[in-house]
């Protein structure tokens, strides 16, 4: 019998997962890419802060691939903000 809900699941952590990594490598592009004075002047932390905290995401995505995991969901929200 085909496992149609099965295949489905499958296909929706994949897409998850490819988003996550994508939005946080996207991420560390846009922090890499920006100017240090840019962070306090808009009110944020500091550049190397935002590196830190979107890097560690970025790997923790990489070695804990499934995507509704708790430290990827607030990887997920770090690399949002």
């Amino acid at each position: 019998m085909l496992d149609v809900f099965g295949s489905f699941q499958t296909l929706v952590l994949l897409v998850l997962t490819v988003a996550s990594l994508g939005l946080k490598a996207w991420a560390l592009f846009d922090v890499l890419r920006a100017r240090p004075e840019a962070f306090p002047a808009a009110g944020k932390r500091t550049r190397t802060l935002w590196l830190a905290v979107v890097g560690i995401a970025l790997a923790v995505n990489v070695v804990v691939i499934y995507p509704l995991n708790f430290l990827n969901l607030i990887g997920s929200v770090a690399a949002i903000v």
